[in-house]
């Protein structure tokens, strides 16, 4: 029963997030974490875009959670199964937005601060992964 609270109510915080991207709502800036950004960095960032393709990721993430706490609902999953699903969706969606940030940021960084988030991008994928995998086998 948690486990069905938990999706359903993650899936609709990420709707949530979604309309407020896709629509322009006030606060929007905040969900797309634009608010950290000096006026001078975010002149170089395609925030349209970015901003399109933001909602569309929370869409799907959306649709992945909800779809989980349905199949739940119904029975037509086990929660174990469940558990198996959705920290790989979780990553996907985190690692979907950190791509969407390189792809439309146009500021310049150095070398060493691109190295530092890649290196930082990867130390995450592989904790989170090998968590999911101990999860996973025991």
């Amino acid at each position: 029963m948690v486990l069905l609270l938990a999706c359903t109510a993650l899936g609709i915080m990420m709707l949530t997030v979604g309309v407020f991207l896709h629509l322009s709502l006030p606060g929007w800036e905040f969900f797309a974490g634009l608010g950290a950004y000096p006026a001078s960095r975010r002149e170089h960032i395609r925030i349209p875009k970015l901003r399109r393709r933001l909602s569309i990721l929370f869409y799907v993430v959306a649709a992945a959670f909800l779809a989980g706490a349905l199949l739940l609902a119904v029975k037509a999953i086990s929660p174990e199964s469940l558990y198996r699903t959705l920290p790989a969706i979780v990553l996907l969606g985190v690692d979907g937005i950190w791509i969407l940030y390189r792809i439309y940021d146009g500021n310049s960084y150095t070398t060493r601060m691109r190295r530092a988030a890649f290196a930082s991008f990867c130390i995450i994928n592989i904790g989170f992964i090998a968590l999911y995998l101990l999860n996973v086998l025991y």
